[in-house]
């Protein structure tokens, strides 16, 4: 059983951007497994730190991409960016080496949410420009 599934919905119409985006969406499956297992801290922290890891390479990816390509908004895009590195931050120090699956699963709910309504307003609307851009 998935938390969250990569569907069309969730497309932004550039392959690289949506891989990385199916990506986040496996890591924050493997996190929803251990949660369900209430799995040992360092499994939680492990993949924790492989979500807070790839999600810095994705954001520094769509930055560069948005920047090369004359986005009008990205200092807008990069702004929400920092503030989800932000919040994530703050969950892992909260977490910091303990089994606290109930953090764990509040986090799993927070990552589903943002991640969703970041992809159908602020990403759609980057891609729609790199698309104009002739970037699929």
């Amino acid at each position: 059983m998935q938390f969250m599934v990569f569907t069309d919905k969730l497309s932004d119409g550039v392959a690289s951007i949506d891989h990385q985006h199916a990506r986040l969406v496996d890591i924050i499956n493997q996190l929803y497994a251990l949660v369900l297992k209430h799995d040992t801290a360092a499994s939680l922290e492990t993949v924790f730190d492989d979500l807070a890891r790839y999600t810095e390479q994705h954001f520094e990816y769509e930055e560069k991409l948005f920047a090369a390509n004359g986005y009008p908004k990205l200092e807008e895009h990069r702004a929400h960016h920092d503030d989800f590195r932000r919040r994530l931050a703050d969950y892992r120090d909260r977490i910091g080496g303990r089994n606290d699956t109930i953090l764990a699963a509040d986090l799993l709910h927070v990552l589903k949410q943002w991640l969703t309504d970041h992809i159908a307003t602020d990403d759609k609307e980057a891609c729609r420009h790199l698309n104009a851009c002739g970037i699929h």
